[in-house]
């Protein structure tokens, strides 16, 4: 069975609908990326958001999250991202149903899901609380956890986190927006790397693509604007003239397609 999603990434809604962020408006800007996700030829089995939903956490930002998403005509799934926050996540988004690895109270949004024979694993390396700290850090938990899902099954997996595991080759990037004991992450994973069709995360705002021990670290457009990432930088910069996107994938029998979009 082959399996296909949308991996949508930090669209940053805010309080009012023409509130503007790099030049562009989130609102306006999702709810073209709604329309098109609903209008695709090939209609995804899901869709991923995989965090910075909202740009600071306050009810109207969520509500405008849950009128636009709830617009979707297939499931639609959410990691948390720096700018998130959990407890609101819960209250307001339209969550498909998953199986949670943290109770209602937990500050941290952690869980699978499954389609077809194939096994999706949601991580959080957030701060706890609302500190939209741009770093990332999986807790040890999370690391057990990673370590057992690589020993107790052998179902093609595909991960999603906010924050890049690997250096982007970019200091600022590098120094500010990874996850911190990614090195950590990553050697969690290679007992099971046969299995893992990929590490889908955002943050970054920029489409990129990584591959270490044979295991594919890979990033989508931001759906609002993009970030320059380039060697020699000194600081995270707006690439504001280029287009917002997202990525289609395709979960074939043998490989995985990933399909870069802009609009």
């Amino acid at each position: 069975m082959t399996v296909y999603f949308a991996h949508i990434t930090d669209t940053h809604l805010r309080d009012g609908v023409d509130d503007t962020l790099y030049g562009r408006r989130p609102y306006t800007c999702t709810a073209q990326l709604v329309d098109i996700l609903n209008t695709l030829p090939q209609k995804p089995d899901f869709v991923v958001h995989t965090g910075d939903v909202v740009d600071m956490p306050s009810a109207a930002a969520y509500s405008h999250a849950r009128e636009l998403f709830g617009r979707l005509t297939m499931p639609v799934y959410f990691a948390a991202g720096n700018h998130d926050n959990v407890a609101m996540m819960r209250d307001y988004l339209p969550f498909a149903p998953y199986h949670s690895f943290s109770d209602a109270s937990d500050e941290r949004l952690v869980y699978a899901f499954e389609v077809g024979d194939e096994r999706f694993l949601v991580l959080d390396a957030r701060g706890v609380g609302y500190r939209p700290l741009p770093q990332g850090w999986l807790p040890e938990a999370q690391l057990a956890l990673l370590k057992k899902e690589m020993a107790a099954d052998t179902r093609p997996l595909t991960i999603f986190i906010h924050y890049p595991i690997l250096s982007v080759n970019s200091r600022p990037t590098d120094t500010h927006m990874l996850v911190m004991n990614g090195e950590a992450v990553h050697q969690a994973l290679l007992p099971g790397r046969e299995r893992i069709r990929a590490v889908f995360h955002g943050h970054i705002h920029r489409p990129f693509q990584t591959v270490r021990d044979g295991i594919l670290y890979t990033a989508a457009s931001s759906a609002i604007a993009q970030l320059d990432v380039w060697p020699a930088d000194t600081t995270i910069s707006s690439a504001s003239a280029e287009p917002v996107g997202f990525s289609f994938v395709h979960c074939l029998p043998q490989h995985t397609l990933i399909q870069p979009h802009t609009f």
